[in-house]
């Protein structure tokens, strides 16, 4: 009768057990679940960081030349001879490309916080996407400075 009792005890602990491991994996399960929306948001945010450096340069080349066709042919505008069609470019340029370096610094710190670091970060499309605009955006720039 007493075997019984304890037999009745240990399949209820058996039984709490299971239950709380069972509650403790859901829990795990949803942290990295979590985690990872976390993550995607976050390399979402980048792109779109990506996407305004890309629209940035492509406006501040669009600007440059169309600008410097009116001056051209139609002489110059009184806030163009203040603001250059170069001096616009520049601005452009250099803020797109201190933007996407800020972004990628951050996506880089936020994949260390998240612990999803490693080498191969580096190789990522979305980081090999920002190697091109930013070295497209340094030749726009160097090319708009020294006048080529």
């Amino acid at each position: 009768m007493e075997d019984t009792y304890n037999n009745f005890e240990d399949s209820e602990s058996a039984e709490k057990k299971s239950k709380k491991e069972e509650k403790e994996k859901k829990k795990i399960e949803k942290e990295e679940l979590s985690l990872d929306r976390s993550i995607l948001a976050f390399e979402r945010t980048f792109l779109a960081w990506i996407r305004t450096a890309a629209s940035l340069m492509t406006f501040g080349f669009a600007i440059f030349k169309l600008l410097e066709a009116r001056v051209q042919t139609k002489g110059p505008h009184p806030i163009l001879e203040v603001l250059t069609p170069r001096a616009i470019a520049i601005i452009l340029f250099t803020s797109s490309l201190t933007g996407l370096t800020l972004a990628a610094i951050r996506f880089i710190q936020v994949k260390k916080k998240f612990g999803r670091f490693s080498n191969k970060t580096f190789l990522e499309p979305s980081m090999l996407q920002a190697y091109v605009i930013c070295i497209l955006l340094i030749l726009l720039l160097i090319g708009t400075i020294t006048g080529g």
